[in-house]
């Protein structure tokens, strides 16, 4: 019959509480990268953006970096806010190439600073 005790355990070196938080998972500049490559990947290639955008959102929700705050405004500008501006190009879609140009460089901007904006806000 095995016993186990429970005395010995953590009596290895290192063991010891260091003071600061154990934080596991994902660095924070992987969602932030993620996020910040959204925009591009959806002006080359839209499938792909949807992949990244997914795992961009996915990374950054379940991370322990930012409140629910923070999450949820970056989510609201990087994808809410470019998912609103495509469907507004789509059914509009006015005339000329400065309009597109403008809709493409905001769904290259948008991304990109919610990504700084995350970056400068973590804990």
């Amino acid at each position: 019959m095995r016993t186990f005790d429970n005395a010995g355990a953590g009596a290895h070196p290192g063991a010891g509480d260091s003071g600061r938080p154990q934080r596991r998972g994902v660095p924070p500049l992987v969602p932030v990268l993620l996020l910040a490559m959204v925009g591009l990947l959806a002006v080359l290639w839209l499938p792909l953006s949807v992949a990244v955008r997914l795992a961009a959102l996915v990374l950054l929700w379940i991370s322990p970096y930012w409140t629910v705050r923070d999450t949820s405004l970056a989510t609201f500008v990087a994808v809410v806010l470019t998912a609103a501006l495509d469907v507004f190009m789509y059914y509009v879609d006015p005339a000329g190439l400065t309009p597109q140009r403008i809709a493409a460089g905001a769904e290259i901007l948008l991304p990109a600073l919610a990504a700084g904006w995350l970056w400068r806000t973590k804990r």
